[in-house]
Parts: structure tokens; sequence; C-alpha cells
């Protein structure tokens, strides 16, 4: 069984992204050749503050 194909005889995706655009990013199944549009972030800013968020400080042993 080809590994691009799931038991139930559906493709499993592999997308190849375009460059994202303002609605969006186009994708291509590199297996099937399946086009489908990924809607954009609400916002660029939001995914730069998930990954800058400080981790919670840790309480000490004594304390």
């Amino acid at each position: 069984m080809s590994q691009s194909i799931a038991e139930g005889g559906e493709c499993v995706h592999h997308w190849m992204l375009s460059a994202p655009g303002p609605d969006g990013t186009a994708a291509t199944c590199t297996n099937c050749g399946a086009n489908r549009r990924f809607a954009p972030e609400a916002s660029p800013s939001l995914r730069a503050s998930k990954s800058r968020r400080a981790r919670p400080a840790e309480r000490s042993a004594g304390a």
C-alpha cells in the first residue's frame, strides 16, 4: 500500500504551500494534485506574541 493512500482509500495530503497572501495561502498536494487555500492568520503579531511568552516563574523549593 502506498504511503500517500490511507486505509479508506483517501489521499494522505502533503501540502506544498505558496507564499502567503492577504487572502490566504494556496497549496497543492504533492501526492494527488489536490488544491486548497488555507485561511490567513488573524494577525501576524499573534504568532510572534505566542512564541515570545515568558514562562511562569518557578517557585523555589523553600518557599
